[in-house]
């Protein structure tokens, strides 16, 4: 369960933390507090880079456009 871990992009910023996981049949999707708003994140094996267990962090290619305000 990645429910409180830290979500960095593929610039090592924060994004956000992790609040939710939604299960969808083909994509399950990262609920994130961005900015004190909820934004999705497809997880997709192919956009992660990293996970970091002991330090709760994932590293991700987070596609452009979901974090742009």
């Amino acid at each position: 369960d990645f429910v409180g871990y830290l979500l960095k992009n593929q610039h090592n910023h924060s994004v956000g933390n992790i609040i939710d996981v939604l299960e969808v049949p083909g994509n399950s999707l990262f609920v994130v507090d961005f900015k004190g708003r909820e934004i999705l994140i497809p997880v997709q094996p192919e956009l992660i880079i990293d996970i970091i267990i002991e330090d709760k962090i994932i590293e991700m290619n987070i596609p452009d456009g979901i974090t742009n305000m």
